[in-house]
């Protein structure tokens, strides 16, 4: 199976995605403080690298970056919308709170 060309609105939501994430490693100072309870931080430095990847193959035209992209996204999604739930378990609650006081 020969790709015919590049996907350019996957390649676009990975870079945006990619540049999210490792501004969001770069600058939340909150993820390093709560990442030894958690391990958010390195979970995102793994998912990023996992985006690289992806979107390396997507430019390279593999005939599987399609389709693994989307299952990528999928599964992403999954972990996103389920990520406030592992709060409780280390005792942080996924309510907003105020920060003032």
């Amino acid at each position: 199976m020969t790709p015919k060309g590049i996907n350019f609105a996957l390649v676009i939501f990975l870079i945006v995605s990619i540049v999210f994430g490792a501004e969001t490693l770069a600058f939340d100072g909150l993820l390093w403080l709560d990442n030894p309870k958690n391990g958010h931080a390195y979970a995102l430095i793994v998912f990023t690298l996992i985006q690289v990847v992806l979107l390396g193959s997507l430019l390279s035209r593999r005939g599987w970056a399609v389709k693994a992209t989307l299952y990528w996204a999928a599964i992403y999604l999954v972990m996103l919308v389920l990520n406030p739930l592992t709060g409780p378990a280390i005792g942080i609650s996924p309510a907003p709170t105020s920060a003032v006081s």
